[in-house]
């Protein structure tokens, strides 16, 4: 991993498995909370193999890779956002606070998941024409 000049992350170096390695890139601006990862997980085997039998060693490996990513994330727009100088900002929630966060949380995800839906459906119909 390596840090810019204020000790944030800026990308986690990764090697899985079957040799690649790569990098997740993380953009450290604090006003861009759409972070992408890089081409590393393009070319992961689990993505290149998908529909033809991804090797469990590649689906573990792609997991762990993205899990590096969301940990970026976190060292990231999420330190930005929820680290406070007494820790972090979930653990001054009140039981309430805690339920409406995941309540929000839970239908951002929904959202993402419709958009995904939309996406899908969109790509199978130019597939069809």
């Amino acid at each position: 991993m390596t840090n810019d000049t204020n000790g944030m992350a800026t990308s986690v170096d990764v090697t899985n498995e079957s040799g690649i390695q790569g990098s997740l890139t993380q953009q450290t601006s604090g006003n861009n909370n759409h972070k992408t990862p890089t081409r590393f997980f393009y070319d992961h085997p689990a993505v290149k193999n998908h529909g033809k039998g991804i090797a469990l060693q590649d689906l573990v490996s792609f997991m762990e890779s993205f899990n590096d990513y969301v940990m970026s994330r976190i060292k990231g727009v999420g330190a930005d956002q929820y680290t406070k100088s007494t820790g972090q900002l979930f653990e001054t929630f009140s039981a309430k606070e805690t339920k409406d966060e995941l309540l929000a949380e839970l239908a951002d995800a929904v959202a993402y998941i419709n958009f995904i839906a939309i996406k899908v459906i969109a790509l199978q119909i130019k597939e069809t024409e």
